[in-house]
């Protein structure tokens, strides 16, 4: 049995239920064949899910920076007009 052969996971196509107590029945082999994934398959799969993820959090700390930024921008003009109301007031 080569590497490949060996790094081979299997996923069942289909999982007998009994009908009277919805307890799962044994797997058979025939349940196994139809759904082979590698774990190379499995792990580039995972790569690019982190890759999304990574570049959907990325998206999101600009659109903080930038909310951030008006923030600081809105507070600073409030603070500034505070200052000219409180002059004008005196």
């Amino acid at each position: 049995m080569n590497t490949r052969q060996q790094s081979k996971l299997k996923k069942p196509t289909s999982v007998k239920m009994n009908k009277t107590n919805n307890s799962y029945i044994h797997l058979q082999a025939h349940d196994f064949e139809d759904n082979t994934v590698t774990q190379e398959e499995m792990l580039s799969d995972v790569r690019n899910k982190l890759a999304s993820e990574q570049s959907k959090n990325n998206e999101l700390s600009e659109v903080i920076v930038k909310l951030k930024q008006k923030t600081d921008k809105l507070s600073n003009e409030l603070l500034h007009k505070e200052k000219i109301s409180n002059h004008l007031k005196v």
